[in-house]
């Protein structure tokens, strides 16, 4: 099934982050850090991490990028409204 770990939200810009990982794939869970309205939950954005990843925490700081770590590899993505890149 599909489930979640690790949330941040941004007051500021009225977004939930999560991380989301769907296990029923065959070959090795797909985890996704996803950007929800938190006036309603629509979808804003979903962000695959690639595959083997491992979300496991979001924060973000004050120009709104958002940091997920992946204990999988490990490294730490940062992701802002115009890529995803590997920050650390």
């Amino acid at each position: 099934g599909v489930s979640f770990r690790g949330a941040q939200v941004d007051v500021d810009r009225g977004l939930l982050w999560v991380c989301e990982v769907d296990r029923r794939s065959e070959v090795a869970p797909s985890w996704r850090v996803l950007a929800l309205r938190t006036d309603g939950g629509a979808l804003v954005r979903a962000v695959a991490l690639g595959t083997p990843s491992y979300c496991t925490g979001l924060t973000s700081d004050d120009a709104g990028v958002v940091y997920a770590t992946d204990s999988s590899q490990p490294r730490i993505h940062a992701i802002d409204d115009e890529a995803v890149t590997v920050f650390a």
